[in-house]
């Protein structure tokens, strides 16, 4: 520019040549001054949270910001030229939701040693965390909070300590407690104790910081649908792990399952507890059979029967349980009787008599909330004829002594009103 300005006005001038020579040099002398000083190396990276003029091609800065996570990364190469070679942020007040989380850094360096500071600024917790004079540093950082920070700011140089190109990678961020909402549940199978087996899988949460962030678990809760607070059934399952086999008390009611993340560092682990899903399972399948079904010879009647059957061996982890006695003609199936009943006997009175020396079918199922098992049955045949209920032998008996009685008693009035006639005629 000097240059440009000097040959500019010694056009417009009349100069000697010895005049316009020292000006000349003088010029140049003043470009060269001003190209040294401010001109940077091309091979200098500013790496500050937005990219700089003059930056090489393999220095970059990022920020991911969206939902609930913040993520500033820049990774310089190059000589040094300024004293703040790098500067991350993360404005975590304006994310949501504002939950417990972990922050962290990292700072990864090629042929340096450097200097930084990270600042957690904001929250119930504020820290400040210094590196100085570090060479060749590989490392990474994690902290707890129960409170989400305001802002989190990583800054600080580094200068080349080897005749190599020097290079560094470092990273600030902030990571909530996630919502594990894709959580799910299979009942497996109910022992003869009562005991339900419940399968409990779910996805790891899509998360941007997770590759730096790797210190993390899960925990699986549970509750009765019926109760308030969750008791934990696992924690510390590990990362790489989706899934968890999980052996509750069977119940007529549901039964709800949830999955927390939790965070660990350095012996410290942040438990989230807040803005989880869970979902509810049934404790319970439909009950085994009932036992083998009887028929009491000793009482059956064309009019009455008593039944009784086995206990189920298995409730289906729900105690629950009704039994329906159904009696059929067997022929065609014809329902002749039905009760319902808790207990493993019942009395039923036909509904219509049954016929003499026929074939009919007992058959009995169990019932809970949720099913029917499968029917239990027996044939059996009625009685002959001449074997009704002692109740029908009874009615016979008083309706014949009542006829008789009737029939006598009209003989009586009218021999009696014959011989009154017969005495009023002589």
């Amino acid at each position: 520019m000097c240059v440009c300005l000097c040959v500019k006005r010694n056009m417009k001038s009349v100069m000697s040549g010895s005049t316009f020579a020292i000006l000349l040099t003088v010029c140049a002398v003043v470009a060269c001054i001003v190209c040294l000083v401010c001109v940077p190396d091309v091979e200098a990276a500013r790496c500050k949270f937005a990219d700089q003029p003059n930056q090489p091609n393999n220095s970059w800065c990022h920020q991911k910001q969206y939902g609930g996570y913040c993520l500033s990364d820049c990774s310089c190469v190059g000589n040094p030229t300024h004293s703040d070679m790098f500067d991350l942020s993360c404005d975590v007040s304006v994310l949501s939701p504002a939950t417990p989380g972990m922050w962290f850094y990292s700072i990864d360096t090629n042929n340096t040693h450097y200097n930084s500071s990270v600042e957690v600024i904001g929250g119930a917790e504020p820290q400040e965390y210094d590196e100085k004079n570090q060479t060749n540093a590989v490392g990474i950082a994690l902290a707890p909070l129960t409170t989400r920070p305001s802002l989190l700011d990583m800054y600080g140089s580094y200068a080349n300590n080897s005749e190599a190109i020097p290079s560094m990678h470092a990273v600030v961020g902030w990571t909530p407690c996630v919502s594990i909402n894709q959580v799910r549940s299979t009942l497996n199978s109910v022992s003869s104790t009562g005991s339900a087996v419940v399968g409990v899988t779910w996805d790891i949460p899509t998360n941007p910081t997770f590759p730096y962030t790797d210190s993390f678990s899960f925990s699986v809760l549970f509750k009765p649908s019926t109760a308030t607070n969750f008791t934990t059934l696992a924690t510390a399952v590990p990362s790489t792990t989706t899934s968890f086999t999980a052996t509750v008390p069977g119940s007529c009611d549901k039964g709800d399952f949830t999955v927390l993340l939790a965070f660990e560092h350095n012996g410290v682990t942040l438990n989230c507890t807040e803005n989880y899903g869970f979902v509810a399972t049934a404790l319970s399948v439909a009950p085994q059979s009932p036992g083998q079904p009887s028929v009491d010879f000793t009482t059956l009647t064309l009019d009455t029967g008593d039944f009784s059957w086995g206990k189920v061996t298995n409730d289906g982890g729900c105690d629950d349980i009704v039994y329906t006695l159904t009696v059929y003609k067997n022929d065609d199936t014809t329902i002749v009787g039905t009760v319902d009943t808790k207990n493993t006997t019942a009395s039923l009175t036909f509904t219509q008599e049954l016929l003499a020396s026929t074939d009919y079918l007992m058959e009995v199922v169990a019932t809970n909330p949720r099913g029917v098992s499968d029917s239990v049955q027996r044939l059996f045949t009625t009685p002959a004829a001449s074997k009704r209920s002692s109740k029908r032998k009874v009615a016979v008996g008083v309706g014949v002594s009542v006829a008789i009685l009737c029939i006598a008693g009209m003989a009586f009035y009218v021999f009696k009103y014959q011989r009154r006639s017969r005495y009023h005629s002589i």
